[in-house]
């Protein structure tokens, strides 16, 4: 893996790809909403989006010779308080930008298209299939989002197939450094207990798994370069717990020195399988090992 293209590379998680990537003497083609992109690197340009992404997409073309066989990292996601939020024409919005991505990533002939997903499309997946939807309410993100995320994946793996261009999809929970630095909910609760706030409490109590943002931005790194087409892979220990138990452990690990246990699990078997990081091994030879013991030690240095 000789160079990439990354859409969406001024967020949380495109910044710190490309950091790691350029450490890595691989050349780098950013894409950002922004006008200016902070990283200053000889293998990093950056390109500001355009309003008329078709006519965007078309003049990146004149790249194709400078970054041959590129892979496509695709971050790009619009919205409301960290994207979640907004209505289903806000969400649906980001299909179509998706879709257009896709079909430039083909044309660039690129090598892969990996698509930088979230667990939630696993959790909102699950809640279709056994028909839950009948009977309950979605608890986990926004509902808009979730199943925007899920058709979301769905729509580039059918594409890939008619773009004839490999597809790869990545899944992950809750990703932190160890400076809590990031501005989601879990970075700011967890910062605001640290800092001697009260625990707070959340109505989400579907399943997810807090992983250190290091490892999986390494995760990303050997995804493009081993990963295989049309994996959908999940990026974490699959140690499992809910958000209030990880809330309460840290608080009490504040305040007591309480070492982490895994709290009490009642999920569907099917649901839990989908936290399952074997294919990642299998695929790419990495694991991660950080659990959210060591995550805790991390945050309080």
């Amino acid at each position: 893996m000789k160079n990439v293209i990354i859409f969406g590379c001024t967020g949380y998680l495109g910044k710190k790809l490309s950091e790691f990537l350029l450490k890595k003497d691989i050349k780098v083609l950013g894409i950002g909403r922004k006008q200016e992109c902070e990283i200053k690197h000889s293998n990093f340009k950056y390109l500001s989006i355009k309003p008329d992404l078709d006519s965007f997409f078309k003049d990146l073309l004149k790249f194709k010779d400078e970054y041959k066989e590129a892979v496509f990292y695709h971050l790009a996601w619009s919205g409301l308080d960290r994207l979640t939020n907004g209505e289903l024409k806000d969400q649906l919005k980001n299909l179509n930008i998706s879709a257009k991505a896709l079909k430039f990533a083909s044309a660039f002939s690129c090598a892969k298209f990996i698509n930088i997903g979230s667990q939630e499309e696993a959790i909102f997946k699950n809640f279709i299939e056994t028909n839950k939807w009948q009977e309950n309410l979605y608890s986990s993100s926004p509902l808009y989002y979730a199943g925007a995320k899920f058709a979301n994946k769905e729509l580039l793996q059918l594409l890939s197939y008619l773009e004839k261009i490999d597809f790869i999809n990545t899944r992950f929970s809750i990703a932190l450094d160890k400076k809590l630095s990031g501005v989601s909910f879990v970075a700011k609760s967890l910062k605001a207990i640290k800092e001697g706030g009260d625990l707070m409490q959340v109505k989400n109590t579907q399943p997810c798994e807090i992983i250190f943002l290091d490892e999986l931005i390494e995760a990303f790194y050997k995804v493009g370069k081993t990963g295989k087409h049309m994996a959908d892979y999940y990026l974490g220990l699959g140690k499992v717990d809910t958000l209030p138990h990880y809330l309460s452990s840290f608080y009490n690990f504040v305040k007591e020195g309480g070492a982490y246990k895994q709290g009490v699990l009642n999920f569907d078997k099917s649901l839990l399988d989908s936290f399952d990081a074997s294919l990642l091994l299998k695929d790419t030879g990495f694991a991660f090992k950080k659990d959210f013991n060591a995550l805790m030690q991390e945050f309080v240095k």
